[in-house]
């Protein structure tokens, strides 16, 4: 939150940084700006959904469970362009499946805290869309049919 003193005029909200504005710029080539909106809340609530699922699911030491919702985790950061998280989460996946991962506990808290740390940035991204509003580009795009 920014403190300004009594009376002085809001100032305008700064231009997002520019990872944000990359990663706005990507999820744009899946869409419109309400559609990117769409996707991120999505995102964000099945994240949280599913890491909660997998810390049980390592705490419980049900690790085909773990492995197979660590793939789900990768699988959607991988389609977003989360590099980071569907590293991390693939290394969780194979680690568990190959029977290498000493402590699959540990390695599921450390996707969370990786999660977590994250949230600003697609916050920023979201807060970007939502006050930008872009609508598809026209027809025609590289490889794509316009209306015939």
């Amino acid at each position: 939150m920014v403190h300004r003193p009594r009376g002085a005029p809001p100032e305008a909200d700064p231009e997002p940084a520019a990872p944000d504005r990359a990663l706005l710029a990507r999820l744009r080539e899946l869409g419109d700006d309400s559609f990117i909106v769409r996707v991120l809340d999505t995102f964000l609530g099945t994240t949280r959904d599913k890491l909660e699922q997998l810390g049980q699911a390592t705490t419980r030491g049900d690790l085909e469970a773990a492995a197979a919702i660590a793939h789900q985790i990768k699988s959607s950061g991988g389609a977003l362009g989360l590099d980071g998280i569907a590293a991390t989460a693939k290394n969780l996946e194979l680690g568990i499946r190959a029977g290498t991962l000493t402590d699959a506990t540990a390695a599921a808290g450390s996707l969370k805290a990786q999660f977590e740390d994250l949230l600003p940035l697609l916050e920023a991204v979201r807060t970007a869309a939502l006050k930008e509003g872009r609508r598809p580009p026209d027809f025609p795009l590289p490889g794509v049919q316009g209306p015939g």
